[in-house]
């Protein structure tokens, strides 16, 4: 660790500023940014001064690490769905020198000289509240675009500390530094790291549009921090549950598999793998025999449906880790590969990864996360709405069946508690007071389909009514405890009326 106000270090910079996170999100895609009138993000690797950097920062400008690729080799890149041969470096245009976003990625991640740190959620009143209780102050730190606003129903200080190093952190160097980092901070303030996406190889890091910043000018070597031999790979936010039980099976993934995720086209890998005989699943394997339907029981589970892909703000690593969990009590022997597979499908059928951030880093911290939360935990988290039944997938016409199947579990629930000793309006009394509604139709349609004669309503006098009526109750209420129609209670109300007006006569 040493103080130089003249150090300079490598760094990659936007093209250009952006005046709030809505305008630079938008230029993620060419799409949207053309939309507002400006090109699509792209990077360059810069020699900056820390002052030189909080400049660019307070101005708008993004960032991200360093990454290698012969500028003059065309590569496979998925573009829009589709796969298409490109140069990594803008040709010509407003962008021209400057690489695109689809280099950002793992791929092609060769090393950083610096350590972000995003601060979203923090009882801290300052930047300097936060650092002052810090054992490695940042070399840099400026607000974010979101300080102070709403997120997730929380108003904070939001802002991010940035950590430069005297020499470029190679892969192992920065995921081993950057964990040691964090664990440093969460030790230093008491606060659990929310956001771990400084982790991440290919993240970008966006400015800021507040000119409030602190600058230590300290540049550090990997040296100055502690680094445990065994490289923590859950991410903060699900170290937090306590009491995991200890795993003595090591969580490991096929080298295979995770390399062809990063760098096969989508289509290719889920057909390699599903041949190899991993399989995507959403809901407990069930055995239907010769049944069109079954009924659930207490062991089956299912996904929750998710009619529009997740964005970002919308908790998508949390969503991703509780889809790799509950997958855990589907299928009690699936493996790291086979989560990761899945979480991959997932990924691209039901997650917007248009800022990369769901990188395949991610994806494994989640399988690992979830196969180090117990199931208790895991079955907290599982929705109360399930199905009562399920339709055999071989089956034709689904709505016929849907609708067969729930007649014949509502015969056998009111054949399990129909008493013909009873009448239909008795019957349907002590089903409701044993919390299962019917109407009286539906009991009349089961007692003709089963040949079965309930007992007939007593015969109520016109004497027996009018002597039962009670002038404190509603017409309806009349009709319920007497057992009659509607005409029936009017004449009785009528009768009673006209003998108390006779009686107040005669008196």
């Amino acid at each position: 660790m040493k103080q130089d106000l003249e150090f300079t270090f490598r760094t990659s910079i936007s093209r250009e500023g952006y005046d709030n996170k809505e305008t630079a999100k938008m230029c993620l895609s060419s799409i949207t940014a053309k939309e507002i009138g400006h090109p699509k993000m792209a990077f360059k690797e810069e020699t900056v001064t820390v002052d030189e950097f909080l400049e660019y920062a307070i101005n708008g400008y993004s960032f991200c690490n360093l990454f290698h690729f012969d500028t003059e080799k065309q590569y496979w890149i998925r573009t829009g769905g589709r796969w298409t041969k490109t140069y990594p470096i803008y040709r010509r245009g407003l962008n021209k020198g400057y690489f695109k976003l689809n280099f950002k990625s793992d791929e092609f991640f060769a090393g950083s000289q610096t350590i972000f740190v995003d601060v979203d959620y923090t009882h801290y009143q300052s930047i300097t509240d936060y650092i002052s209780c810090l054992s490695n102050k940042p070399t840099c730190a400026y607000y974010s675009y979101s300080d102070r606003k709403d997120k997730n129903g929380v108003i904070s200080r939001r802002f991010r500390l940035v950590y430069v190093f005297d020499s470029v952190l190679s892969v192992d160097e920065f995921r081993e530094t950057t964990f040691a980092l964090y664990d440093s901070i969460v030790a230093d303030t008491k606060e659990e790291m929310q956001d771990m996406c400084g982790c991440s190889f290919s993240q970008y890091m966006n400015g800021s549009n507040s000119d409030d910043t602190y600058n230590s000018h300290i540049i550090y070597s990997k040296d100055d921090f502690h680094v445990e031999p065994i490289i923590p790979d859950v991410e903060e936010e699900y170290q937090v549950i306590e009491e995991k039980p200890v795993k003595t099976n090591k969580i490991a993934f096929t080298e295979e598999l995770v390399t062809d995720m990063e760098s096969l086209p989508y289509e290719f890998v889920v057909r390699k793998w599903h041949a190899k005989g991993l399989r995507y699943f959403t809901k407990t394997a069930v055995d239907f025999g010769d049944k069109y339907y079954i009924t659930t029981t207490e062991d089956y589970y299912q996904l929750f449906y998710i009619a529009n892909k997740v964005e970002d703000g919308n908790q998508r690593r949390k969503k991703l880790y509780i889809r790799a969990s509950i997958r855990r009590l589907m299928k009690d022997d699936t493996t790291p590969d086979e989560l990761l597979y899945n979480l991959y499908i997932d990924r691209y059928k039901h997650f917007d990864n248009m800022d990369e951030v769901l990188t395949v880093e991610v994806l494994k911290a989640k399988v690992k996360a979830a196969f180090l939360t117990s199931e208790e935990e895991i079955k907290s988290m599982v929705s109360d709405k399930k199905p009562n039944f399920i339709i055999n997938p071989t089956v034709e016409d689904k709505h016929q069946a849907v609708a067969a199947a729930r007649k014949e579990i509502t015969n056998e629930t009111i054949g399990c508690m129909f008493d013909s000793t009873l009448t239909i309006k008795e019957n349907q009394l002590t089903m409701q007071n044993a919390g299962y509604t019917v109407s009286i139709s539906r009991l009349y349609q089961f007692c003709k389909e089963n040949n079965i004669t309930p007992e007939k309503p007593k015969t109520r006098t016109k004497k027996t009514i009018i002597e039962g009526y009670n002038p404190e109750l509603s017409i309806r209420k009349n009709m319920k405890v007497l057992g009659c129609t509607m005409y029936q209670v009017q004449q009785a109300k009528k009768n009673y009326h006209n003998n108390k007006n006779d009686n107040l006569n005669n008196n």
